[in-house]
């Protein structure tokens, strides 16, 4: 073999070897963005497919014909995740973990209110009556929990604001 052949083969060899150092490098930075955000003990670090589990369970929730069913089996799902959260809370920020409890109780919260609805129109319901005056308050609350979410969601983002604020100020007063 030529000198020129050998420059070849060690140059080929070597983007060979940076190819797989970038092909690393774009894995682990994919990785970061599943694994990124959780703790890394236990089973919080596969925490990401909890999450595809629980939407995948949703998904598949559709093909229960009885809507009443449907609705109880989302409602269960809700909370059995709700409380597997709750025991290992994966993420490694605390108002993450906030903001996913929330999420998930408004979850549960949605499926149970649906639930009702279902309940109360699959029976035909007098106006006037005390069933129908329930479906009221019902529908009431839930307009009325969904502005007061809007109202927790702009006071955590103040919070969240005048903290980091705070934490300028004091890191600019330092000598």
């Amino acid at each position: 073999s030529t000198p020129g052949n050998q420059n070849k083969m060690k140059s080929s060899r070597y983007d060979k070897k940076l190819n797989d150092e970038e092909s690393v490098y774009e894995l682990n930075v994919v990785l970061s963005v599943f694994e990124g955000p959780f703790k890394e003990v236990g089973v919080c670090q596969y925490w990401e497919s909890i999450i595809e589990l629980r939407k995948l369970l949703m998904v598949l929730s559709i093909f229960i014909n009885n809507q009443q069913v449907q609705l109880l089996s989302i409602c269960i799902m809700c909370i059995l995740f709700a409380l597997h959260h709750e025991k290992y809370q994966p993420f490694r920020e605390r108002s993450s973990n906030r903001w996913e409890t929330l999420s998930l109780n408004l979850l549960i919260l949605n499926a149970i209110i649906n639930l009702a609805k279902a309940i109360f129109t699959e029976y035909k319901i007098e106006q006037g009556s005390r069933a129908y005056f329930t479906l009221v308050i019902i529908l009431t609350v839930d307009k009325f929990l969904l502005y007061l979410l809007v109202i927790y969601i702009i006071a955590d983002f103040i919070v969240m604001f005048l903290k980091r604020r705070l934490k300028i100020n004091k890191t600019d007063n330092k000598p």
